[in-house]
């Protein structure tokens, strides 16, 4: 934590959150435990295997917004239990989300929903959706996603250059090998350069 802090530059307040759910299943619903941290403030949540090298500029502009921030998804349509909720043209991935101050939502009853793990993606996207805020969503060029059917078994070169971060979907629960195969070392190699 005192390493991301120092890349920050003292520009931003870093929270590491714990999930206190005792859960036996796979469960994404942890970055709402507390669902805020301080509503007074924006706030800024990234899946722990998300990795921003650069601030893609749709965030600096959300950050002059009362507006919702969500990132695109690679693969389409994942909306688990929410699947009828949302509209065809929408296809959002909750790795990288955005709350304006003074937003707040209610938490679904997980014992209804019939699956858990994609169901939070269509929660917060309905949410969103429903809110009738400004939706700033961070488009493919910015933030890569590993497990993307494309690219999956297929190293992308150059991703510090062609991309401003990187959505490495499932490399934190080890279901996918290309974080450790493709990309780790890029990655960790350019993050110590901004900390020596």
């Amino acid at each position: 934590m005192n390493k991301l802090r120092k890349i920050a530059l003292g520009k931003a307040d870093l929270i590491e959150s714990n999930n206190k759910w005792e859960n036996k299943q796979k469960n994404s619903f942890w970055k709402y435990v507390p669902n805020r941290i301080d509503s007074s403030k924006y706030e800024l949540i990234l899946d722990s295997d998300v990795v921003l090298w650069e601030v893609p500029a749709i965030i600096n502009k959300w950050l002059n917004s009362d507006g919702v921030l969500i990132n695109t998804d690679w693969n389409g349509r994942n909306y688990g239990s929410f699947e009828k909720d949302i509209p065809e043209k929408f296809t959002f991935n909750a790795g990288i989300l955005g709350f304006p101050p003074q937003y707040s939502f209610a938490l679904p009853d997980l014992s209804l929903l019939e699956e858990v793990f994609l169901s939070e993606q269509g929660f917060v996207s309905k949410e969103f959706i429903t809110s009738n805020r400004e939706m700033f969503v961070i488009q493919k060029l910015d933030v890569f996603q590993s497990n993307s059917e494309e690219f999956i078994d297929n190293k992308v070169n150059d991703i510090l250059k062609k991309h401003k971060g990187a959505h490495f979907c499932g490399c934190n629960y080890c279901h996918f090998s290309h974080w450790d195969k493709y990309y780790k070392d890029d990655v960790w190699k350019y993050y110590y350069s901004l900390i020596k």
